[in-house]
């Protein structure tokens, strides 16, 4: 279900804002400004604030020298800007006086700039460092998480050491995007419909499907167009001529056509067209 990667955090998550566009590389400090304003917002809203800021120039000096109403501005957008604001400012400061102008190398450290937590210290440590030691956990994957019944916890906190416990270290540094990428792809109906269509395409799509309810997506695929309808358009799976419209019916034409989605109908609530099955 992730094999696409092209939800919001594939092309403006952290690690991607992090690279300077004229350079092509890295910049640790990016890196960290993206994290500390994607709490809470959404990293489009996240990529537009950043490129807001690189128009100021986003050094650690362009930044201590813009006033806070300035900066604020570059950031309206963002959840909880005006503290972020404030955060940003204390954490510059610090990464300036402290740091010599890098960041904080170990997590403890990074963990001590105000406004960073450790779910942005360890995907800092990452990122920035090439360094994976723990796993970075937000508040939509502890919720996937307990869904999914690989962890009980509840805080991500708890969640992160639980998933820590068992998951193989190998597959640390590619969790978080994948289940962000998820949670972004359940929320966002552009996405949903994506999703939709992957799921329909599966060979367990009944499973794929019931994965989507079971961590909470909606089975339309936005803007009103009933799921499968849109799912299964030329491109994905053939369904006959679509004839009349009928809000009452289910899926019971697409089972047939497909043997192997005979219990679609029952996953499925949002009314379809009614469509003409062939003999």
């Amino acid at each position: 279900m992730r094999k696409e990667r092209i939800a919001p955090v594939d092309w403006a998550g952290s690690e991607i804002l992090g690279i300077d566009p004229n350079s092509g590389k890295l910049n640790q400090y990016h890196a960290l400004i993206a994290l500390m304003l994607s709490s809470q917002t959404k990293d489009q809203v996240v990529a537009e604030a950043m490129s807001n800021l690189r128009q100021r120039g986003l050094t650690i000096d362009s930044v201590l020298g813009m006033s806070d109403a300035d900066l604020n501005a570059c950031i309206r957008k963002v959840g909880f800007h005006n503290n972020k604001t404030k955060f940003i400012k204390a954490a510059t400061e610090i990464i300036k006086n402290r740091y010599e102008g890098n960041l904080p190398p170990t997590v403890a450290g990074l963990c001590e700039l105000p406004g960073v937590g450790p779910k942005m210290a360890y995907i800092l440590a990452r990122v920035a460092f090439g360094r994976v030691e723990g796993i970075g956990v937000d508040t939509h994957m502890h919720r996937i998480l307990n869904v999914l019944g690989w962890v009980h916890s509840r805080t991500p906190e708890q969640t992160r050491k639980q998933l820590e416990a068992w998951l193989p270290r190998e597959e640390w540094a590619e969790v978080n995007q994948l289940l962000v990428g998820l949670g972004q792809s359940l929320q966002q109906p552009p996405l949903r419909a994506g999703l939709l269509r992957l799921c329909i395409n599966l060979f367990q799509a009944e499973e794929a499907l019931e994965l989507v309810v079971r961590l909470g997506g909606s089975l339309d695929a936005g803007e009103g167009e009933p799921c499968l309808v849109h799912a299964a358009r030329p491109q994905a799976l053939p369904l006959p001529p679509v004839v009349a419209v009928a809000p009452e019916r289910t899926l019971a034409a697409f089972s047939t056509l497909h043997p192997a989605r005979r219990r679609l109908p029952d996953l499925l609530s949002a009314p379809i067209m009614e469509a003409t099955v062939p003999g």
